[in-house]
């Protein structure tokens, strides 16, 4: 839901990517910038697994 919200808000504009984990992001993190992406915005929840509080 949320990122149908962020594409719909940023259109084609931006790249929004998801992920499940605290692990996957780092992953996902990682790639993006190994692709040479640009990483402007972050959106993390503390409580995402795999994450320590």
């Amino acid at each position: 839901m949320a990122k149908s919200l962020l594409e719909a808000a940023f259109g084609e504009n931006a790249s929004i990517e998801v992920a499940e984990s605290g692990a996957e992001a780092l992953t996902v993190f990682a790639g993006s910038l190994e692709e040479g992406g640009d990483v402007a915005v972050v959106m993390a929840d503390y409580l995402m697994p795999g994450m320590r509080a």
